[in-house]
């Protein structure tokens, strides 16, 4: 059965996907370099939310999706 989707999950989603676009243009400007010129023109908020984006292994958890996670990772046998 296929769960719906709450409006926090989708905001959850969009909220990644955002993130996404910001680390890859984060990436974009440490790989390529930017010219003080361009970073000056550039807004000075959206440059830092820029800067500041995670990649998406750095980013918090869902505790769900965690639990999930550990629900489905081998174990060791013996209880060590």
């Amino acid at each position: 059965m296929i769960e719906k989707a709450t409006p926090s999950d989708l905001l959850d989603e969009w909220d990644n996907q955002i993130e996404d676009f910001d680390y890859t243009e984060q990436q974009a400007l440490v790989e390529l370099g930017i010219l003080p010129e361009d970073y000056e023109r550039a807004d000075y908020v959206r440059m830092n939310q820029i800067l500041q984006a995670k990649a998406p292994k750095d980013r918090p958890m869902d505790a769900f999706k965690y639990m999930e996670s550990l629900r489905n990772t081998p174990r060791k046998k013996g209880g060590k």
